[in-house]
């Protein structure tokens, strides 16, 4: 996973190698304001990306939490910043 900010933008994004990750969602400060683009790298991995624009973008003191979800909306991962 990475996390980084350019200018007006702030982004993350990561690599998926289970296949039954269907979505990522990104959670700011409890709510869920981000979903993730993912993409196709080969058969067996994907990338995802989420851009975070001007007027949203982090506060030092923000909480961050990503989740990996099935086709049922199950988390099969987690990670919080």
């Amino acid at each position: 996973m990475a996390n980084t900010g350019v200018h007006d933008y702030h982004y993350l994004g990561g690599i998926i190698t289970d296949n039954e990750i269907k979505e990522v969602e990104i959670i700011q400060n409890a709510n869920v304001h981000h979903e993730a683009n993912i993409f196709k790298v080969d058969e067996e991995t994907y990338g995802w990306y989420s851009i975070i624009e001007e007027g949203r973008l982090p506060d030092k003191d923000d909480e961050f939490i990503i989740k990996a979800l099935n086709q049922n909306d199950e988390v099969l991962w987690q990670h919080s910043m």
